[in-house]
């Protein structure tokens, strides 16, 4: 046997990864995902090939095709210490759940899954310009310390919309989600409509602010557990119970 072989073997096998993973990358750095890539893995060195899409490096990442995600699997899920973007360009996330307003596709506290997903408190993830649909728990969920920016995306049709422990939503809607529209320990939501939702359009454990905000046909337009919700023009219309908890208004309609 040659003794070069498994040299040249390795190099070999490094060099396909290597470039493999370049070919994901644009000019400008960011990272693209597809249901090509999805399927081959290598978007960064330990993805495994199908779903979950493993996201373990910081940067920018790209949608350049809708992400059709099997039952069982996550969406995309991003790793520790990480400060991530994830542009859905347009595209949608599509999970195989049925879920809507008067059927109730799973049951939180017995897992599900996420479209986009991470659960550590030492990362950052930014979500937008998209879709993400068909979940058995949440569309996007998201832990962590620092604020998670949400914005200019459609949440409808899964178990619940959208969960993060510290948020800045903006341009969201929510609808048609078996449970939550939107659910946060404390931020704020601006310029957003949750609609159709079968529990609360919007959950705020602590405190925050609900603002420029339309909640229509939810089983409780905004629902306050611990701390105070402060609203600024938001409108209520056809809730079963407009507001839960304590909440200080100026100029909003019920």
């Amino acid at each position: 046997m040659n003794r070069f072989a498994p040299i040249a073997l390795a190099t070999a096998l490094s060099l396909a990864s290597t470039l493999a993973h370049a070919q994901t990358r644009d000019g400008d750095g960011v990272v693209n995902l597809n249901q090509t890539n999805a399927t081959a893995g290598g978007v960064h060195a330990t993805d495994a090939p199908g779903f979950p899409i493993s996201i373990g490096t910081s940067g920018t990442y790209r949608l350049t095709s809708n992400l059709v995600v099997p039952a069982g699997q996550h969406g995309i899920e991003v790793g520790p210490n990480l400060h991530v973007v994830i542009d859905l360009n347009g595209f949608q996330i599509v999970g195989p759940a049925v879920c809507s307003k008067t059927q109730n596709c799973a049951n939180y506290q017995t897992g599900g899954t996420v479209g986009v997903y991470s659960a550590s408190e030492t990362t950052n993830v930014q979500v937008r310009n998209g879709r993400v649909r068909g979940f058995s728990r949440f569309a996007i969920d998201i832990d962590g310390k620092s604020t998670s920016i949400v914005e200019d995306l459609h949440l409808e049709n899964n178990y619940s919309g959208l969960r993060a422990d510290n948020l800045l939503a903006q341009r969201v809607t929510v609808r048609h989600n078996s449970s939550k529209g939107i659910w946060m320990g404390k931020g704020q939501v601006k310029d957003s409509w949750a609609m159709d939702n079968g529990e609360a359009g919007i959950l705020l454990d602590y405190r925050g602010r609900v603002v420029d905000t339309v909640m229509e046909r939810n089983a409780i337009g905004l629902r306050v557990q611990l701390g105070v919700a402060m609203l600024a023009g938001t409108v209520f219309t056809e809730n079963g119970t407009p507001v839960s908890g304590s909440v200080s208004t100026s100029s909003n309609l019920y």
